[in-house]
């Protein structure tokens, strides 16, 4: 199904063909987002699917992915896991996400206070449409979420940024469904490291 371009912040529909970046993420091709982000400055991206906890750098991530684990059994973890209490450890460092209209867009029901700090951006309660990130930024995430409610499973994502002082970001995605099965949020879990490999910590 196409989507509609979200707002005029997002840059013209061919330099980010949000579409055509979903297909290309679940094909598991990385090459026009490289390249859309050469273009605008800003760094690698690299996506892992399915990573095993010793493959994540931060360990507010791999407290994040080996709850997903725990929680997931035979099936995905139930929506009602994503529990603030229980998501302590991390909760300052994660992102809550539920799909609109079926993932033509996306609303942040939590956007932590680390990141919001870390960023410079607190989105609580805002649709990722309205980001003010650069489009690439906010179309690849768009385009990997909707890969997610396609095909759910944890994602990794790690961006090696040239910009500000960070020299990676790292992206844990985490889906949790609903009773009927489909993808109800996706839980977010975001390191940033400095440019000699310390996480940054606010």
């Amino acid at each position: 199904m196409t989507q509609p371009l979200l707002s005029a912040n997002w840059a013209a529909a061919d330099r980010m063909p949000i579409d055509l970046w979903q297909q290309d993420l679940l094909a598991g091709r990385l090459g026009r987002i490289r390249a859309a982000f050469a273009a605008a400055g800003l760094g690698g991206y690299e996506v892992i699917r399915s990573p095993a906890p010793a493959m994540l750098q931060s360990a507010t991530n791999r407290f994040l992915l080996n709850y997903w684990l725990d929680e997931r059994g035979d099936s995905f973890p139930p929506v009602a896991a994503v529990d603030p209490v229980r998501l302590g450890p991390a909760l300052g460092r994660i992102m809550i996400v539920e799909p609109v209209d079926q993932g033509a867009d996306f609303r942040y029901r939590l956007y932590g206070t680390n990141i919001a700090a870390v960023s410079g951006f607190e989105l609580t309660g805002k649709l990722l449409s309205t980001h003010p990130i650069a489009p690439e930024l906010a179309g690849a995430a768009m385009a990997m979420y909707r890969s997610i409610m396609q095909r759910p499973e944890a994602v990794l994502t790690v961006n090696l940024p040239r910009f500000a002082a960070f020299s990676r970001w790292e992206r844990i995605m985490l889906p949790f469904t609903g009773s009927d099965g489909a993808l109800k949020r996706i839980v977010v879990g975001n390191a940033a490291f400095d440019s000699k490999s310390q996480e940054v910590r606010c």
